[in-house]
């Protein structure tokens, strides 16, 4: 989502066409799963910011590999 515009824009091609994937993301419970319609990527809305990423994967990773 552009915070100005409050609209969910694709990161790699600007695209605002998009379809949910999944309203429930695992540890980003304000996070949803997106496909772009444009270019087909699928991405998580909104990102989480660097220090709620570090901490997602210091205390997750580890059980998802196993």
């Amino acid at each position: 989502m552009n915070k100005i515009t409050n609209t969910i824009i694709c990161r790699v091609c600007g695209s605002t066409d998009h379809a949910l994937v999944s309203s429930t993301v695992s540890g980003a419970s304000d996070s949803a799963v997106y496909r772009c319609l444009d270019c087909e990527l699928v991405y998580l809305f909104p990102i989480m910011p660097e220090e709620e990423e570090a901490a997602f994967y210091i205390s997750e990773f580890e059980d998802y590999m196993e």
